[in-house]
Formats: structure tokens, C-alpha cells, sequence
């Protein structure tokens, strides 16, 4: 909304109301359209189990309704989910590029990709992964701020400031990004 600001007169109380939206799918929505009453009902239970946070029985879900569904890039995104949930970064990565593979216009999917490989030391990947999306794809300041950070400990301060720069510009805010520039200028 935008109200209209006077420096003469009193503005009039606004009144805001909220109402609760309906609950969000679990598993970044994996959906099933036009798969079989099993499949739907394999892919429902698999969410329930991964909300639950049992993994490895939500995978078994997952992977059994993409064997009606090959390629379904919300099933894939479901089984990324279950890998990362158990700590396992390199399957997550591995299942990820599967959903860029079905999806290539999904920047969301990048943006974690390349999360995930600075945060397993790939530096040179998760920095030439994210310097290929589109401009306004990372909405994380804190993701400019982690590869910023990495350039730091590697002694290379004019990358870390071009990516601290990025950072602070989405969140002027992010305490992360303003140290570590801090530590940089010092």
C-alpha cells in the first residue's frame, strides 16, 4: 500500500488486517499432474515423511513416483531435499543439476547449486555458477556474503570486495557482509 504523507495535516490511522493464508505445500510443492491416484498418494506420504524429516522413506516416495514421472523436476527438487536433509551435499548437488537439466531456466535451483559447491570449497564453480544467472536471481544477501568471506580467506580482497559489494546492496543490512568488509578495509 502507499499512503500520501503531509507535513501540515494529521494522517488519518490505517488499518491493516491480515488474513492467515492456507498452508504450504511441504517439499517445495511436489505435485504429480496427471499421475496416478498411487503416485499422488506415494508423493503426499513422501512430503508428510519429509516435513517429518525422514529422509531416506520420503527418497523411497520420491523415487518411486519419478519412475511414473521421469524428469519431474518437483520430484527431483523433493529427493535434492531428502540428500540435503541428511547431510549429503554431493547427491543434493548431483540431483540438482538433474532439475537445471529439466528445467534450465530455473535460476532458484542454480542459486543453491552454487551455494552448496562454495560451501563444499569449489570455489572457482559456485563463483562461475552464480556469476552466469540473470540479474536479480540471488535474492540472499547472504549468499554474495558467504563466496565475499570465501575470497577473504583465500587473500584475494578485490573479489571479496566486488562480492561483499553485491551482498550489502541486496541487504544494507546483513551483519555478515558489513564485518567482513570491515575485516577487509582493515
Amino acid at each position: 500500500i502507499s499512503v500520501s504523507l503531509s507535513e501540515a495535516a494529521r494522517i488519518a490511522p490505517i488499518e491493516v488486517k491480515l488474513e492467515k493464508a492456507a498452508p504450504a505445500a511441504p517439499a517445495e510443492g511436489v505435485q504429480a499432474g496427471g499421475a496416478s491416484p498411487e503416485t499422488i498418494a506415494a508423493l503426499e506420504q513422501g512430503n508428510r515423511l519429509l516435513t517429518e524429516k525422514k529422509f531416506a522413506e520420503a527418497r523411497a516416495l520420491y523415487e518411486k513416483a519419478l519412475m511414473q514421472l521421469p524428469d519431474n523436476a518437483a520430484i527431483l527438487k523433493g529427493i535434492a531435499q531428502t540428500y540435503s536433509g541428511e547431510g549429503n551435499r554431493e547427491k543434493s548437488i548431483e540431483t540438482l543439476r538433474k532439475v537445471i537439466a529439466a528445467e534450465p531456466n530455473d535460476t532458484d535451483s542454480k542459486v543453491l547449486i552454487a551455494s552448496m559447491l562454495l560451501e563444499e570449497g569449489k570455489l572457482d564453480e559456485g563463483k562461475a555458477m552464480l556469476d552466469a544467472l540473470p540479474a536479480g536471481a540471488v535474492r540472499d544477501a547472504g549468499v554474495y556474503a558467504n563466496l565475499g568471506i570465501l575470497f577473504l580467506n583465500k587473500s584475494k580482497p578485490a573479489d571479496a570486495v566486488v562480492y561483499l559489494t553485491k551482498g550489502l546492496e541486496l541487504d544494507a543490512t546483513d551483519a555478515a557482509a558489513w564485518y567482513a568488509a570491515r575485516l577487509e578495509s582493515s
